[in-house]
């Protein structure tokens, strides 16, 4: 699945991380979606054979090492992060991909402020690049 036709949403969904930690988008191709600054690199993808499923990381660009949300929402014990408004607000959209990039933009602007400004003590070694 191409993620490219939902980049106008990703940027609504991301907007105020966008805002606030001046990150920049970018497409990279019809698959990647690229949100960064000097500190840090969101990567929203899909694969060409998952219909409906994104990935999401987060890159440390100082150590260059970079992290899955669900690692992040592990090392950091999260179990839940949507509020019931927002659960059914998710189940609303009956996609799967905008489903998808709905919470997890909602799991990193209100779980991962200290990622977003380049501290990624709290999570430990990430994944070499």
């Amino acid at each position: 699945m191409k993620i490219s036709i939902y980049k106008n949403f990703i940027e609504e969904c991301f907007k105020e991380i966008i805002m606030n930690y001046k990150l920049n988008l970018k497409q990279i191709n019809d698959y990647i979606i690229k949100l960064e600054n000097s500190r840090i690199e969101i990567l929203i993808f899909t694969e060409f054979r998952d219909d409906d499923v994104i990935s999401i990381t987060l890159t440390n660009l100082q150590k260059k090492e970079f992290y899955t949300l669900f690692d992040i929402a592990q090392r950091k014990s999260i179990l839940s992060y949507l509020k019931d408004d927002e659960k059914q607000k998710s189940i609303d959209f009956k996609d799967k991909i905008k489903s998808g990039v709905f919470a997890d933009s909602i799991f990193i602007k209100n779980h991962c402020q200290d990622l977003l400004n380049g501290d990624f003590s709290s999570i430990g070694k990430g994944n070499p690049l």
